[in-house]
């Protein structure tokens, strides 16, 4: 019976390898379309500026576009970019969207128990679920990439 382990393992790691393994996250990313790779590096250069490893939808914006002027594509709008972050990453696994975060807004002549119920989708947190390492070390290999993401520290 001491050939049952080997096997047992053997066969695990096929299944692990099969379904993408430890290089499924590389090839997700070296996949991923040019906009969706500058929103991702606008997202590690936030987190490189906070202890916190998560940052609201609004702050990713506000950094990823200048970002993708420098890259010389096309802004996209806060909706089409929180649609990137909701869907596609999300999707993938790459990163995950919490719900928005209460905002108080001034009276505006609504009652009170109907204001307190307004958020703003730029209040939604963000989250990258794989380890930013991940992300620099793929995109170290293409220039225009390498150059948006701040020194590794």
């Amino acid at each position: 019976m001491p050939s049952r382990p080997k096997t047992f393992i053997a066969e695990i790691v096929r299944i692990f390898d099969s379904r993408g393994g430890v290089s499924g996250v590389r090839r997700t990313l070296e996949n991923l379309p040019i906009q969706q790779q500058v929103v991702l590096c606008s997202f590690v250069r936030k987190l490189s500026d906070q202890k916190r490893k998560e940052a609201t939808l609004g702050s990713v914006y506000d950094e990823y576009q200048p970002m993708s002027l420098r890259v010389g594509t096309s802004s996209l709008t806060f909706g089409e970019f929180s649609n990137i972050c909701n869907s596609s990453l999300s999707q993938t696994g790459l990163v995950e969207v919490a719900e928005a975060k209460l905002v108080r807004r001034k009276p505006t002549g609504r009652s009170p128990r109907r204001q307190s119920s307004l958020t703003s989708p730029r209040t939604k947190v963000l989250r990258l679920c794989v380890a930013e390492a991940d992300v620099r070390e793929c995109f170290q290999a293409r220039r225009l990439l390498r150059d948006l993401l701040p020194s590794a520290s």
